[in-house]
């Protein structure tokens, strides 16, 4: 997901850094292809997450195993923090809060940018069920859900 380009702005940032990070030339050229070969399935906003953590946290430039790591990091906070707002959008609904498309959009297109596909299109699918008034229960639908239950029961004794 995330180019050449982006990762090697990131190494980059990184040996800013990190000044006592001076490899030979040669051996950086085949420490990059390593970089891209495992940075590369991660959306540019992960990496950029990552490195401004290991620039937080480390005291040495980091090994390929711990850039790893804070990419891993990064994409699991950014998810559990979409992961709450999703949630809110729904409870909401409950209250008789209905939020516009724009806002479910925006909670979808944040899961694309990590990276996370199957989450964009199960935020815009519950949009479809939870964008809408909640119509209240009447009291027919009460008494057939209780006709339901005591059917069940009875089912149960036999």
């Amino acid at each position: 997901m995330a180019t050449k380009q982006e990762i090697q702005k990131a190494i980059m940032r990184l040996s800013k850094a990190f000044t006592a990070f001076r490899p030979d030339p040669d051996d950086m050229k085949d420490f990059m292809e390593l970089v891209y070969e495992k940075l590369s399935p991660f959306p540019p906003i992960v990496i950029d997450k990552a490195v401004e953590k290991i620039i937080e946290t480390e005291i040495y430039f980091p090994r390929i195993a711990e850039m790893l790591a804070h990419c891993y990091q990064a994409r699991d906070v950014a998810s559990a923090e979409l992961w709450n707002r999703y949630q809110s959008l729904k409870m909401d609904w409950y209250g008789d809060v209905i939020h516009p498309r724009e806002v479910w959009q925006k909670v979808a297109d944040d899961y694309k940018r990590i990276g996370f596909q199957s989450n964009a299109q199960a935020v815009m699918e519950d949009y479809q069920r939870y964008g809408k008034k909640r119509e209240p229960i009447s009291a027919e639908q009460v008494q057939q859900a209780r006709e339901k239950i005591a059917r069940m029961a009875k089912n149960e004794r036999s």
